[in-house]
């Protein structure tokens, strides 16, 4: 790709590195090395808001109340 002149070398620190890997099975598998960006990645968690503002903002007809943080879920929780 890099001789198609398709992608270009970067020397960001938030570039990742692209690799082949084999699979068991002969085929290939595209992976990127995102370890690098983790490193310098901010977390920045969201904190719940006071129950007595939720309280106020949901009204009193709610039987339940749920706050799920999938921030870091990563799409493993099926949703319908």
């Amino acid at each position: 790709m890099l001789d198609a002149d398709i992608i270009e070398p970067s020397g960001s620190p938030y570039c990742s590195p692209a690799v082949v890997v084999k699979k068991k099975d002969g085929t290939n598998r595209h992976c990127v090395d995102f370890r690098g960006l983790n490193n310098v990645t901010e977390f920045d968690a969201e904190p719940m808001e006071r129950l007595d503002d939720l309280f106020q903002q949901i009204g009193t007809e709610s039987n339940y109340v749920s706050k799920i943080d999938m921030s870091k879920g990563y799409y493993q929780i099926p949703l319908a």
